[in-house]
């Protein structure tokens, strides 16, 4: 138990030192080219409460599936293909023999 909050504590201090490292950055350039922790958390929050935001998601997850399930089929055509083509010459270099 006691390992568990100083692995959770290290976690917490890394993020925080992350987002105070990226705050540090943020302040010395244009903001639209690097947003502060806070400004793109704000932002982040916002796309909740977009109906487009989770077309846009749906969109996106759709395409993925519709990518893997294409990778899919042409990985395992393509793999039958080359074993057929393996096993049907293993059979025709034997009765050569």
């Amino acid at each position: 138990m006691n390992s568990s909050i100083i692995s959770l504590s290290k976690k917490a201090i890394s993020l925080l030192g992350i987002a105070l490292l990226w705050q540090l950055v943020a302040m010395q350039m244009d903001p639209f080219v690097l947003p502060g922790p806070l400004e793109t958390m704000c932002t982040v929050l916002s796309y909740f409460g977009d109906p487009e935001f989770y077309y846009a998601v749906y969109r996106t997850l759709l395409k993925l599936l519709i990518g893997m399930v294409c990778v899919l089929l042409l990985g395992g055509c393509l793999g039958c293909c080359l074993d057929f083509i393996r096993v049907g010459s293993l059979i025709w270099n034997q009765s050569s023999i």
